[in-house]
């Protein structure tokens, strides 16, 4: 556990109070004492762990079934928070594009993620999701090159057809062309700094939160890391750097919880795990 309060000093870097940031909830449980078990594994130099779910009795039963991991208890490892889904308005419908991420849960958790300062005073957090591991160490250091965070990009035309269904609600979001994907790299690193200015761009533009943006029909249905992305490419960079798939990795390693936690998949997981 010790790992995930050290401090990171290579020349360069400049240290600050980073989190690992994870909007879960009750189904996708099972898969997140995984990742919290890979967490414990390979993460180092994190200040927590902020985990971020729909209600007080989520909160009682995540501390429940993590109980034989022995994640609960250690003063700075484990803070976990509740934020109320709401309501759908009457006037709101799934984006019938996006059969597996177009629940109101799904785009909520899109707006707990880009509302992390509202959970944290970290001065930055790494997302991942309940269902993503690691493949090997993970440090906000490493996260960095020359002292700056780390966006990986590709070009659209890289990607097949499916994929670039994202790019029209990225582009109306930013409201232009956006010749970048920011998806290709499960490492979504957002800094407090990034974070406020891509704020008050949705602010100015929209005249909305996050929370408000997700729930009106009127958008398009928003991916929040692509978002944030485009937003960094081509609005204002906040100190990051930009690479493609073939310069730089991250060792997140993602599956889809939606497909089910499988005994194939558990029995691989395990594996990486012992």
């Amino acid at each position: 556990m010790g790992r995930f309060l050290g401090r990171a000093h290579e020349k360069g870097f400049r240290v600050t109070t980073t989190d690992i940031f994870i909007k879960s909830y009750r189904p996708d449980f099972e898969w997140l004492a995984y990742c919290l078990r890979f967490i414990d594994k390979f993460a180092m130099e994190f200040r927590g762990v902020t985990i971020v779910v729909d209600s007080p009795a989520e909160v009682a039963q995540l501390f429940e079934m993590l109980r034989p991991y022995h994640f609960q208890g250690q003063a700075g490892y484990l803070m976990v928070s509740w934020h109320p889904l709401p309501e759908a308005p009457d006037n709101w419908k799934p984006d019938p594009r996006f059969p597996n991420s177009g629940t109101l849960g799904y785009v909520w958790q899109q707006a707990v993620t880009l509302s992390w300062m509202d959970f944290t005073d970290a001065d930055a957090v790494l997302v991942m999701g309940s269902d993503q591991g690691l493949t090997g160490p993970i440090s906000p250091e490493l996260l960095h090159l020359e002292g700056r965070p780390v966006r990986v990009r590709r070009p659209w035309g890289d990607y097949g057809a499916r994929q670039q269904i994202w790019r029209p609600s990225v582009e109306y979001f930013i409201g232009g062309a956006v010749a970048f994907d920011y998806l290709c790299d499960p490492a979504m690193y957002y800094t407090r700094e990034a974070t406020r200015g891509f704020l008050s761009f949705m602010r100015n533009r929209f005249r909305q939160t996050p929370y408000e943006y997700v729930l009106d029909p009127r958008h398009p249905q928003i991916t929040e890391n692509g978002a944030f992305g485009a937003y960094l490419g081509q609005i204002d960079s906040h100190g990051y750097v930009f690479r493609f798939p073939d310069q730089w990795k991250s060792t997140i390693d993602h599956r889809w919880s939606w497909g089910g936690l499988t005994p194939e998949i558990r029995a691989d997981l395990e594996a990486r795990l012992a």
